[in-house]
């Protein structure tokens, strides 16, 4: 059963000048995050997220880069990412970027699917879908979920959504990665996981793996996509966003996951978020 939880974020920024648009709505739908978003210029830092994301472009261009390679997304197009797969996002030309995103909990899909946790993760492969009546599905369900709360309804449409997904994109299950070096590199993920409160040092790292500083750098890029450090902050940014939707203020999550400086925070949540704390919750 998924936990009912419903808060909506709304952020609007506009100006006489098209070029200057910032618009955004938020909100948290059971364990389901919802997002809509329309901006003229934007642009998003290399991130992932911890969860599955099914990201529509409804109009204006789109350039989503994941794993250094370039991914033009124009309208009526769903890109979908895996959990961990480290992306950026930015509009492109002169025109509105509008686009709706839908951030998955990795139970749900896995639960969807039948993937047992001990098998793997789910992964799909083909991540760019223009199925007319799947994107009209999602939209519809997407903009009803903006503005309720998630009910029985709007689950049964979820679940049909992901398999007709599955049968668009194709589902594969991700095998652990049997690499030289992936023992030591997930340590390493481990250690940040439990320690990223503190202040973790390349030093830290070498005692747990016996990898130089240069080669355990390497070592983890490889096997995650950002170096330890952006790997850090990421995950600091992501534990953040969950504290600020239970209330917390700004100044007391950025010490709860680890900044003690608060530009530090901001600076490092609007690189990953696209907007600052105190703008996210308003």
């Amino acid at each position: 059963m998924i936990n009912i939880r419903s808060h909506l974020i709304e952020s609007v920024k506009k100006s006489d000048n098209i070029s200057d648009l910032n618009y955004s709505r938020y909100r948290i739908n059971g364990e389901i995050e919802v997002f809509q978003g329309a901006f003229t210029s934007r642009s998003f830092k290399p991130h992932f997220h911890n969860t599955y994301a099914l990201i529509l472009v409804e109009s204006g261009v789109a350039d989503y880069g994941i794993k250094n390679k370039r991914n033009v997304v124009t309208d009526n197009k769903l890109l979908v990412l895996n959990p961990y797969e480290v992306h950026t996002g930015r509009s492109l030309g002169d025109g509105v970027w509008n686009f709706r995103s839908m951030y998955l909990p990795n139970e749900l899909v896995r639960s969807n699917y039948n993937i047992d946790i001990e098998d793997g993760q789910a992964i799909f492969m083909n991540q760019l879908i223009n199925e007319t009546s799947l994107l009209a599905r999602y939209q519809m369900l997407h903009s009803r979920m903006l503005e309720s709360e998630l009910d029985m309804d709007a689950e049964v449409e979820l679940q049909e959504i992901l398999h007709q997904l599955a049968e668009l994109s194709g589902v594969e299950v991700a095998k652990v990665h049997s690499d030289k070096y992936r023992i030591v590199s997930e340590r390493m993920r481990d250690y940040i996981y439990e320690y990223y409160r503190e202040s973790i040092q390349l030093d830290d790292l070498m005692k747990i793996t016996g990898l130089s500083r240069f080669h355990l750098i390497k070592v983890f890029k490889e096997r995650f996509g950002l170096a330890p450090n952006q790997y850090l902050n990421n995950l600091r940014i992501e534990k953040a966003k969950e504290l600020l939707i239970q209330g917390l203020k700004a100044t007391e999550v950025a010490f709860s996951v680890g900044y003690f400086d608060q530009s530090h925070f901001i600076r490092h949540f609007k690189k990953v978020v696209g907007v600052t704390p105190s703008a996210y919750l308003e």
